[in-house]
């Protein structure tokens, strides 16, 4: 708004954590959503499957759910 952009109409935006403030700037941010707690539990799952092993941490990509909250920060393509 500062520089005159009008959101969402030229411009979207989105976030990414799903931080609370998301919610409540205006517009509200539309962003992605992820489970802090599930993400900790892999992890915590890792480490002590490594601790038990001589090759240590497995290379390997961990995928976790996340969810996409719409709100008012984005708009239709033109």
């Amino acid at each position: 708004r500062e520089i005159g952009l009008d959101l969402p109409g030229q411009l979207s935006i989105v976030g990414f954590d799903d931080v609370p403030a998301a919610r409540f700037v205006r517009p509200a941010l539309t962003t992605v959503s992820q489970s802090v707690r599930k993400m900790a539990e892999q992890a915590a799952r890792q480490l002590i499957l490594a601790s038990g092993s001589k090759r240590g941490v497995e290379d390997r990509v961990w995928e976790t759910p996340y969810e996409m909250k719409l709100r008012e920060s984005v708009g239709r393509p033109t």
